[in-house]
């Protein structure tokens, strides 16, 4: 049986995870030369997956996107090095990117599995490394994500990818980890239950809840982040219909940042 103390400490860890992982998302030049010199790595330089490379150059054409080498490395490699569950990461010095060559969500619901190809997860982090080169620094691991998903839509889109399907399949399993929290406070709230009381239940009682209301739960974790994806790629519809570049980006990224609070109304 799960148990509701261990899911939740769950959600707060892989929270946290995602955070060192973006931490220390510039490979440093020894694990770089690990991946480099094992055998199983594949090197993707343009015009391999042009489509990808094109869209991100597209956008910033003043990066240079298509000069960079990609390593495709396998996440067996990825594990052992400490970069379990990883989709890429960059050195900027040396101007390579990494992707994993398989990629499953850590989230262990099938409401949130993500769904990715090889050129999506490429996309995604291209755009990590125009944020990082181009000197957007920011403490806030959603802002740095926001970018790479709000931009990343229009690629998704460009191969057919439904609105529905982005957000549910390729946004929401990342966005689902912010919002646990205050979905089970919502569904606590409905069933009258003070969260203190709750507290201070049995952890029989606690399983319990959590079992009887875990469909509840993950469908109020769905609306929210619905809800936040929808607003992102609104946002960004507009700035690809600006056609911002490079040269405005920063500007627009602070001018257009949502805050997490913003939603708790």
């Amino acid at each position: 049986m799960r148990k509701y103390n261990s899911l939740s400490k769950k959600v707060s860890i892989n929270q946290k995870i995602r955070k060192d992982k973006k931490d220390s998302a510039i490979l440093s030049l020894e694990h770089l030369n690990t991946i480099k010199n094992d055998s199983r790595t594949e090197v993707i330089k343009f015009p391999l997956f042009k489509e990808a490379f094109n869209y991100v150059e597209n956008i910033f054409p003043s990066l240079n996107i298509r000069d960079l080498s990609i390593y495709k490395v396998s996440p067996i490699l990825l594990k052992k090095i400490g970069y379990n569950g990883v989709g890429g990461f960059f050195n900027t010095l040396s101007k390579d990117v990494v992707i994993s060559s398989y990629l499953c969500s850590q989230n262990s619901s099938l409401k949130f599995k993500l769904k990715a190809e090889v050129d999506d997860i490429l996309v995604h982090e291209l755009l990590h490394y125009c944020y990082n080169i181009s000197g957007m620094k920011s403490t806030s691991l959603f802002q740095i994500e926001e970018f790479a998903y709000g931009w990343s839509w229009g690629y998704l889109k460009s191969k057919g990818c439904s609105k529905d399907f982005a957000i549910k399949y390729n946004f929401s399993p990342f966005l689902a980890g912010f919002f646990y929290e205050k979905s089970f406070n919502w569904v606590l709230e409905d069933k009258g239950i003070n969260r203190k009381d709750f507290d201070n239940y049995t952890q029989y009682r606690k399983n319990r809840f959590y079992l009887d209301n875990k469909i509840k739960i993950e469908n109020k974790i769905f609306e929210y982040c619905y809800a936040l994806g929808e607003d992102i790629i609104k946002r960004y519809e507009l700035k690809m219909e600006e056609k911002t570049t490079y040269g405005n980006i920063k500007t627009s990224v602070e001018n257009n940042k949502v805050s997490l609070l913003d939603l708790d109304d």
